[in-house]
């Protein structure tokens, strides 16, 4: 069975900002079966050459509150977003979970499929206004599925 192309990527306790759009940085490779990520450009995943196609591209984030939760723990939004050469491509490649009391534990998982051809890069990007005191535990893959359609 031929190995299927694509990488996946986590970024544990990635640190956010409130009220600031955040493009995670990955620090740890899970696999790459061709080139998809490079530790020099560690906020996207790149297409590579020869592999233009259909590609399955998947999202899951886990928040944590740090310190005490503020007055209203249900005024706040969390937002995640995969990014197609810096755009939201649609409305299927966001997340948004609204009013979640205390936050922590708060999970948001995105599946999305797209034509994508060489050099497009795929980022994620996270956004709360909850505190500053907000981590994301990140995990991110794509794969390639099957020629364009």
């Amino acid at each position: 069975m031929p190995v299927p192309q694509g990488a996946k990527v986590v970024a544990a306790s990635q640190s956010l900002p409130a009220n600031q759009h955040v493009k995670v940085a990955f620090g740890t490779l899970d696999w790459d079966s061709g080139s998809y990520f490079s530790s020099s450009a560690p906020r996207r995943l790149r297409v590579p050459q020869g592999q233009a196609g259909r590609y399955l591209t998947q999202l899951a984030v886990r928040y944590t509150v740090l310190g005490s939760p503020p007055a209203d723990p249900t005024s706040s939004y969390y937002y995640a977003e995969i990014l197609v050469n810096d755009q939201i491509p649609g409305n299927d490649a966001r997340s948004t979970v609204a009013r979640v009391p205390h936050a922590t534990g708060t999970t948001q998982a995105i599946l999305y499929e797209a034509n994508l051809q060489p050099g497009d890069r795929l980022q994620v990007r996270l956004w709360h206004g909850f505190t500053d005191q907000v981590r994301a535990d990140v995990c991110f893959q794509t794969r390639r599925v099957g020629d364009s359609s």
